[in-house]
C-alpha cells in the first residue's frame, strides 16, 4: 500500500493538534482573561486566569497556557500598581 509510510506522519499530527486545545472550563475563563488584558485590567485578568487555574485535571497544554497567562497578568498588575505608586509620589513631592 503506497498510504503506509504516511499514517505515522498523519497520526501525528493529528495527535499534536489534539494536544494543543484547551476544554472550555479552562478556556472560557482564559479567553476572558485575555480581553480584560487587552482592555488593561490586569488584576481582573489575574483573577479570571487563576479560575481557570482551579480547573481540575489540566493536560499540560493547558497548564502552560495557564501559567502563561498568569504571567503575563501579573505583570501587568505590578507595572500597573508602580505606575500607581510613581505617580502618588510625583504628587507628594
Amino acid at each position: 500500500m503506497v498510504l503506509a509510510p504516511f499514517l505515522p506522519t498523519a497520526y501525528a499530527q493529528d495527535q499534536a493538534a489534539k494536544a494543543q486545545t484547551v476544554r472550555p472550563e479552562v478556556g472560557k475563563p482564559l479567553q476572558s482573561a485575555i480581553d480584560l488584558l487587552k482592555g488593561k485590567k490586569a488584576k481582573e485578568a489575574l483573577a479570571m486566569a487563576r479560575e481557570a487555574q482551579a480547573a481540575p485535571n489540566k493536560t499540560p497544554y493547558e497548564s502552560y497556557m495557564v501559567t502563561r497567562l498568569i504571567a503575563q497578568a501579573a505583570a501587568g498588575a505590578k507595572s500597573s500598581m508602580r505606575l500607581c505608586s510613581h505617580s502618588v509620589l510625583l504628587k507628594k513631592t
